[in-house]
């Protein structure tokens, strides 16, 4: 599998909701990487915390049909 992940020192968010497709508290385009990556069936996952920055971790499933 192929694995990013993306993080910053920002000032980091409190999610508002568990579900990602709801949580108007992630920006639009947090929203739109999770969409993306949910379209070629990549599991995209959201941390954050105030203070602490914001983290994406995306995984992207290799096979040998992929190659």
């Amino acid at each position: 599998s192929l694995e990013i992940r993306i993080s910053d020192d920002g000032k980091g968010f409190i999610p508002r909701s568990q579900n990602p497709e709801t949580d108007k508290s992630l920006g639009l385009g947090l929203r739109n990487i999770r969409n993306r990556a949910n379209l070629i069936g990549a599991q995209c996952t959201i941390k954050s915390q105030l203070t602490c920055g914001t983290e994406v971790f995306i995984i992207y499933p290799i096979n040998a049909e992929t190659e």
